[in-house]
């Protein structure tokens, strides 16, 4: 004979590379999920704009041209929320106007719009959003000055506004009220915008240049615009570029940092302040992870949270606490922690893994967002601004129930709309401990790793980049083996009261007995019908009710 003893108190079920387009900065996108971890901050000539986790924009500073969006002209020295504009994934600004990229693939524009920059097909400014004409598709966004860029899914580039220099890339000087599409540049992955001329990283790592180049800052060994793309002399295995005025960088995936072009104030780091045609590698500095170019100045962040700056100092800009210009790096002072920066014109920005803004260098319109138009020489917070940067973990899965079959557990669960996955995890007494069966689980699962007879005790956690969630409720299930035709047993039922109920079932029956009691049913009651029927009764049944039991016990036995 065969006995399994199941005891209510076990048994009973107990109830959470992007791709970064800021102000002449562009970041190769992560190929998974292009903006699972974005940078939410971006610089214009002289106002500020930030996207939050929300997907609102906010922005500060200067505002003649509208370049905040919220519908005005007048300056903040405190951020402002961008009108009517939600699900945005991506931020980036020109000179005076702003752009930002939906999670659509639509791309909407605010601000001075006189060489037609919004996209919009007039060259009529607009004090709040509007979409740009005829774009779909779009993965990152860039800002020129008076011109703006977009890189669309199939790795072209299309651009619009000024093109005095070719800096549209188009093969005219046409400037251009809606986009146009690069010529001869496909496969590319990250692009710039600068002073009249234009950047490209291609997915093999070289870099194409186009536009303006009267210091050299196309790179191509030459000082003669070009209104077609070229390639950058000599340079490969790049990770990220950037570029704004005269000077252009690129980070390469060794960590080391290369720049070409202007070099009057020694914003190219070499040491010396002579301007290159060619890139030459920045003195001193490696280690690297991002970059940003400021109108006559660098930076760099590096993989430790430090911040380094070089060349133009005379609005402090540097942030050393100083106002003196340098041919060679120095570190930002006071400043750690930082995941993101960006440049505008003698303005910074950084982003620290809390969260928290800092800014510091000219603040004439406000463009630092403390609250004040005092220039500063350190790093100062933005008022009331932090932005959550950091992927939380998701909600706890609900509603488990666990339902035993012959050598099998079947587990369900409500789904939770921030997991990506989910792990199970099993114990053989009730509230663990608990080890995990399985791992990036969708949905359902049914265990089979189980022993018949024995029972086992669930819970299951949600997943995604964020982390890892907090257990679900607990569910519990006896797998049991199928009854031979021969097989019966006595089902002893113990009451909450005491009293001890028996049966003489077939394993079919007792089966569904247990099936009932596992599952936790809406319906409180299970009906037994008795074999026996002493008297004038059409028949007899006993009603057993869940929570009136206290265990019970199964003891099976072969027939002849």
């Amino acid at each position: 004979m065969k006995t399994t003893r199941v005891s209510r108190s076990v048994l009973c079920v107990s109830l959470m590379i992007l791709v970064l387009c800021m102000n002449m900065v562009c970041v190769v996108a992560d190929t998974v999920n292009p903006f699972s971890a974005a940078i939410n901050i971006a610089a214009g000539a002289n106002h500020s704009v930030a996207l939050k986790s929300d997907g609102t924009v906010w922005t500060w500073g200067l505002n003649t041209y509208g370049q905040l969006g919220d519908g005005t002209t007048v300056d903040s020295t405190s951020p402002v929320q961008v009108s009517g504009l939600t699900d945005v994934r991506a931020i980036t600004v020109g000179g005076n106007h702003s752009i930002a990229l939906k999670s659509d693939g639509t791309v909407w524009t605010w601000g001075q719009n006189s060489r037609g920059q919004l996209g919009n097909g007039t060259t009529t400014g607009s004090l709040t959003p509007v979409q740009v004409s005829g774009l779909t598709d779009v993965q990152a966004i860039a800002g020129g000055f008076n011109y703006s860029m977009a890189l669309k899914s199939d790795g072209t580039v299309w651009t619009w506004g000024n093109n005095q220099w070719g800096q549209l890339g188009d093969g005219t000087t046409t400037n251009r009220k809606t986009p146009v599409q690069v010529s001869e540049l496909t496969d590319i992955q990250a692009i710039v915008g600068g002073f009249n001329y234009s950047m490209a990283l291609k997915s093999d790592g070289t870099v194409w240049t186009w536009g303006y180049n009267g210091y050299g800052q196309l790179g191509d060994g030459t000082t003669e615009k070009s209104l077609i793309p070229v390639q950058v002399s000599g340079l490969s295995d790049v990770q990220v570029i950037a570029g704004i005025f005269r000077h252009s960088m690129a980070l390469k995936s060794d960590g080391t940092v290369w720049t070409w072009g202007l070099n009057s104030y020694g914003q190219l780091g070499d040491g010396t302040k002579i301007n290159r045609t060619n890139p030459v590698q920045v003195s001193g500095l490696i280690g690297v992870k991002s970059i940003a170019v400021g109108y006559t100045y660098s930076m760099a962040l590096k993989s430790d949270g430090t911040v380094w700056v070089w060349g133009n100092n005379y609005y402090g800009q540097l942030g050393d606490g100083t106002k003196i210009n340098r041919t060679n790096p120095v570190q930002v002072s006071g400043l750690s922690d930082v995941q993101a920066i960006t440049i505008g014109d003698y303005h910074n920005i950084a982003l620290k893994n809390d969260g928290t803004v800092w800014t510091w260098g000219v603040n004439e319109n406000g463009q630092l967002g403390d609250g004040t138009t005092e220039n500063k020489t350190t790093p100062v917070q933005v008022s009331g601004l932090i932005l959550s940067t950091e992927p939380t973990s998701p909600s706890s899965p609900t509603n488990l129930i666990a339902t035993a079959g012959n050598a099998v557990v079947d587990l369900i669960w409500d789904a939770v709309d921030d997991a990506d996955t989910y792990n199970v995890k099993r114990a053989t007494t009730s509230g663990g401990a608990y080890t995990t069966v399985a791992e990036s689980v969708y949905g359902t699962y049914s265990d089979t790793n189980v022993i018949n007879g024995t029972t086992y005790y669930y819970v299951v956690s949600a997943v995604n980049e964020g982390g890892e969630s907090a257990n679900s409720n607990e569910a519990s299930a006896t797998p049991i083996a199928p009854a031979s035709s021969n097989n019966r047993a006595l089902l002893v039922i113990t009451m909450q009261n005491g009293l001890e109920k028996e049966y003489d079932m077939t394993m079919t029956e007792v089966e569904s007995f247990i099936t009932w009691y596992n599952s936790g049913s809406d319906n409180d009651i299970y009906t037994i019908d008795k074999d026996y029927n002493i008297g004038p009764f059409a028949s007899r049944k006993d009603y057993i009710v869940l929570d009136k039991i206290m265990c019970f016990e199964v003891m099976e036995y072969e027939t002849e």
